[in-house]
């Protein structure tokens, strides 16, 4: 059992906690953070959890930590604002749940004041930090031209869809086989703290950051979610020395037009060695650049699973392959590849941190070391 120290009316007190969740706590704890605080603010999320699954709704929900943080804070929000707890519920639901049709249209029905089944720039502007969302009123507006896809100067329902699996992408490690050991005992024990967390996302996180990267960069055609993992890719491709035109071309292939053309300028690419594939190697260093986070554990298990006639090779049409299913949209090929794809794909999205798995990953993998740019595939310009 683990012991921590809290403050019960002036008083110090230990309490136990089993092991497994105490070594949960502790992952959560920041530097010179005393134990009350980590306490308090796991207490905050079990509380926010059990109110999204109670009733036996969404038994299978698991929630990152940056998760857990949005759903508390949009609680708290949404809760200052006046919204019923049933309201709170089925809005905390449709973000970070399944973000279905059924759950998006309450959420959306929630924030559209006038209901006329479109947001107005200043609904959306009331709705964002309700949504667990700070964004200044410059950004709204960027945020609002990049989401009326139709230009209508209104959001409509399929572009508040939009915008929210693109601000709350799913596929995050989950918290919470940790902290459901907790337990009612914990909140018991501590007299039911539920206090409030301190720190919201500024601006709109790199969410946002990534999506005005793309769109500045001439590729506001693709939709919001491939427009986020765009600028993820135009962010890797710089930090590794590379051209914004070839970042640009590498991320309309892979995310946009998909056609065997534009994939094979994306393969040449990777093929470092021009030896008309990809070995392992290029493979690694590939990854990170078109946005995707996979584990050195799963990498030899997914190269195994793109590499169809194990020749130990990943030829072209592999990875075309490989990149309409991380990508998956009406590409040419993408459907007949999809009925065909084996059981061993379904585990792709619980290796992926990135964009196409979500859950704030592939923001923060822009920001680590990444592959230098090859000079044979891009010489980067060379320094003033």
């Amino acid at each position: 059992m683990g012991r921590l120290t809290v403050n019960n009316a002036g008083a110090d007190r230990q309490v136990n906690i089993p092991d497994d969740a105490y070594q949960a706590l502790l992952r959560l704890k920041h530097s010179g953070e005393p134990e009350q605080e980590v306490l308090r603010r796991a207490v905050d999320w079990f509380c926010t959890y059990s109110l999204i699954t109670k009733d036996g709704a969404l038994p299978d929900l698991k929630l990152s930590i940056p998760e857990c943080k949005k759903a508390s804070l949009v609680m708290r929000q949404m809760a200052m604002g006046g919204y019923k707890e049933e309201t709170r519920v089925v809005t905390c639901r449709a973000l970070f749940g399944d973000q279905d049709s059924e759950s998006l249209q309450e959420a959306f029905d929630s924030f559209d004041r006038e209901g006329d089944g479109v947001l107005s720039k200043e609904e959306l502007r009331r709705a964002l930090p309700l949504m667990g969302e700070d964004i200044t009123d410059e950004k709204v507006d960027e945020l609002f031209k990049i989401i009326d896809a139709d230009k209508s100067d209104k959001i409509d329902f399929a572009e508040f869809c939009t915008l929210i699996t693109s601000l709350n992408p799913k596929g995050g490690a989950s918290i919470f086989e940790s902290l459901q050991g907790l337990g009612t005992g914990l909140v018991e024990t501590t007299g039911g703290l539920t206090g409030g967390l301190t720190s919201g996302f500024s601006e709109l996180g790199s969410g946002v950051s990534c999506i005005s990267a793309a769109y500045s960069a001439g590729l506001s055609d693709l939709g919001a979610r491939e427009l986020r993992k765009a600028g993820v890719i135009l962010q890797n491709f710089k930090a590794a020395g590379y051209s914004e035109e070839t970042a640009v071309a590498t991320a309309r292939g892979v995310l946009g037009e998909q056609t065997d053309e534009s994939l094979k300028e994306a393969f040449k690419l990777f093929d470092a060695n021009s030896s008309g594939y990809i070995d392992t190697e290029e493979m690694k260093k590939a990854l990170p650049l078109m946005g995707e986070h996979i584990p050195d554990d799963k990498l030899t298990e997914l190269y195994n699973i793109c590499d169809k006639n194990g020749n130990g090779k990943i030829e072209f049409e592999e990875f075309a392959s490989l990149v309409r299913k991380l990508n998956p949209k009406d590409a040419p090929g993408a459907s007949q590849e999809a009925e065909q794809a084996s059981s061993s794909w379904l585990q792709l999205p619980s290796w992926l941190g990135g964009g196409g798995g979500g859950g704030g990953g592939a923001e923060e993998e822009a920001k680590e070391e990444l592959p230098a740019a090859t000079p044979s595939a891009d010489p980067p310009a060379s320094s003033s």
